[in-house]
């Protein structure tokens, strides 16, 4: 029957919504038009699988890889529409797909990996006339962990600085800060490339603003979009727009198998996909496919994280070690392979979905299920914090914030409307509604109102924390959060430049890295910060690789 009908179902994180147009027994248009997914990964799932059923006149089509819930949910609200029009038998044959190319090929750079480092790298490259061909394992661009940063771009200088003349926020002055935190630490940071990602933070985030993404807050050398929005998404989206203005070649679905030489000088790698191996001769490879948290056998056999395998995880299904590995199987040499960061606030929704609740860990106090606070929630490090999550009961806490982080901070305010957390007018109602003790919840309240009463920049005297947010703005939530697995810091040896280098220290000619493959030595988040670590090497690995191919 012709129409236009609306079907719903349950996807990973929430419920997706499609709407299909039926005209003469055929699917003439076909569109999502609400989701509680992760966005990007959302909208790509479904345009593929709405487009596919339009084309192909059946449901019975193929998922995307690294977004098969997603994928299993379009296409399960998509047959709830049709059902509304009649019978749907007609529409129940396998879609017939090509076979895809699988054909030796060459370019000037093949870059492994669409996330912020490999696309910013490709954006770079083409723009200087390169031929480059950009390379995804997964089915969608953008598959990496930046998909999922959802508090800001750590760094100093850049447009909003300089437009609002915010003294001592210049990319210098972040980068005095990361040293500050490398001397600190005591970990085996690389000045050098500690340096050279931190003087290109203003770029990195003036790149971002320059094709459309929302950036337009400062504050304690964080960019953060205007509304408070996860920037993740946006650095994605606009990325990926970018591939297809530029008319960059990249093919999804195909993974890196191997790294090919001719002597000590890589001349491309060798791919796969559904159809087999073929090889891509280039004159420069660049690794940006991410390091191995999602890579259980790696992390206990690389990073001795043994105590972090089989629980969920907060980072890129596709972060399997993979360029780490090739790279290994040619010569290049590992560095700081026990570097990986657990996320300790991640709330686990009833379908299993990993929600990382990042946005707040600046201000969150936590409690555990006694009511009581077990850390100094503002200079324990995130990984400092996951170990000790792991040791309570349920390997559970609870994350406290006010109303005023709900009006702020959009990411949290849809996770809130999705009912993800516990909310009360005052402590006392908030206590009950997390279902604490009775005793537990007279503890939680004790604890609260001393928080308050430090009053906000002071320190309090339990465990030395300097009190971020006294949260004067009922109602309170509470976060139920679990650690997760997230990300590794450890990878292939390069310099400050990007290049990969042996066990001598030697770039391997031809062979670049930036992102989490890449064992900068910036130890993100505990000393450097991730996203912007890719995001400036990125940029910084398509410099060094024109200047090398030019020289």
């Amino acid at each position: 029957m012709p129409g236009t009908y609306t079907g719903a179902a349950m996807g990973r994180a929430g419920e997706v919504v499609v709407e299909l147009t039926v005209k003469n027994n055929c699917v003439v248009k076909a569109a999502m038009v609400a989701s509680a997914e992760t966005a990007v990964i959302s909208e790509n799932a479904a345009k593929k699988v709405l487009g596919d059923i339009v084309e192909h006149q059946t449901l019975n089509v193929d998922t995307v890889s690294g977004a098969t819930l997603t994928s299993m949910a379009v296409r399960s609200a998509a047959e709830e529409a049709l059902s509304q029009a009649g019978d749907i038998s007609a529409f129940e044959s396998p879609a017939d797909y090509p076979t895809p190319e699988c054909e030796d090929c060459a370019c000037d750079v093949v870059v492994i990996g669409a996330g912020s480092a490999g696309m910013n790298a490709a954006s770079r490259l083409a723009d200087e006339g390169a031929n480059v061909i950009l390379v995804e394992k997964q089915g969608f661009l953008g598959g990496g962990d930046t998909m999922f940063a959802s508090s800001g771009l750590a760094g100093g200088g850049g447009y909003t600085v300089y437009k609002n003349d915010i003294e001592g926020a210049s990319e210098q002055d972040y980068l005095n800060t990361k040293l500050s935190a490398a001397e600190k630490s005591g970990l085996p940071v690389d000045i050098d490339c500690l340096t050279a990602y931190s003087l290109r933070s203003g770029d990195a985030v003036d790149a971002y603003i320059s094709i459309g993404v929302p950036f337009g807050k400062f504050a304690k050398f964080s960019n953060t979009t205007i509304d408070g929005s996860s920037p993740g998404t946006h650095i994605i989206k606009h990325l990926s727009e970018q591939m297809d203005a530029k008319g960059i070649d990249y093919r999804l679905n195909t993974s890196l198998v191997s790294i090919a030489q001719a002597g000590d000088e890589v001349t491309g790698v060798v791919v796969a996909n559904e159809a087999g191996q073929y090889a891509i001769s280039a004159d420069a490879v660049l690794l940006a496919c991410g390091g191995f948290g999602n890579n259980e056998e790696m992390l206990t056999a690389y990073a001795d994280a043994g105590d972090y395998c089989g629980l969920p995880h907060s980072g890129s299904a596709s972060a399997m070690g993979d360029g780490i590995l090739a790279a290994e199987a040619i010569g290049a040499a590992l560095g700081n392979m026990t570097a990986i960061k657990a996320n300790n606030i991640c709330h686990i929704t009833d379908s299993g979905a990993v929600i990382s609740l990042a946005a707040i860990q600046s201000i969150a106090v936590l409690v555990d299920n006694t009511g009581k606070r077990f850390i100094n929630e503002t200079d324990s490090t995130v990984h400092e914090k996951s170990d000790v999550e792991l040791t309570l009961p349920n390997q559970e806490a609870w994350a406290i914030f006010d109303q005023k982080t709900i009006d702020e901070k959009k990411l949290i305010s849809d996770y809130n409307d999705l009912g993800y957390f516990a909310s009360g007018e005052s402590w006392k109602a908030l206590a009950g509604n997390m279902g604490l003790s009775d005793e537990a919840q007279t503890a939680f309240v004790d604890t609260m109102e001393r928080w308050q009463a430090v009053g906000e920049g002071n320190v309090e005297e339990e465990f030395g924390a300097t009190v971020a947010s006294t949260f004067q703005n009922p109602p309170y939530y509470a976060a139920l959060v679990k650690p997760a697995m997230q990300s590794t810091y450890g990878g292939v040896c390069t310099d400050a430049a990007a290049r990969v280098l042996d066990d001598k220290g030697t770039p391997i000619p031809g062979l670049y890295a930036a992102g989490a493959v890449s064992g900068h030595g910036c130890f993100g988040n505990q000393v450097g910060n991730g996203l912007t670590i890719a995001s400036a090497f990125g940029i910084i690995a398509a410099e060094t690789i024109l200047s090398d191919c030019n020289a």
